[in-house]
């Protein structure tokens, strides 16, 4: 998770915090915009803003979401099972 106060307001600058924050991600800024993109092999997720901390907070926002969803499935699952995790 992303926790920042301030960000660079040098645009370069805020796409190398960016991307030692998102390993993995390939992370670019062009036309004022900043673009975050995932290549998982079988797709690929992208996200782009006009500012560094908006890509943050949104990447921040959809992998808690995508925990919840996880931990939802998983109580399914154990409960369908007869048991709790």
């Amino acid at each position: 998770m992303i926790r920042r106060r301030s960000w660079p307001q040098d645009p370069q600058l805020a796409v190398e915090v960016l991307r030692a924050e998102l390993p993995g991600w390939h992370v670019s800024h062009n036309s004022g915009r900043f673009r975050a993109t995932l290549d998982r092999g079988v797709g690929r997720s992208t996200i782009e803003a006009p500012d560094a901390s908006s890509v943050a907070v949104t990447i921040d926002a959809l992998f808690e979401e995508a925990d919840l969803r996880g931990h939802e499935r998983a109580g399914r699952r154990a409960r369908s099972n007869g048991r709790w995790v």
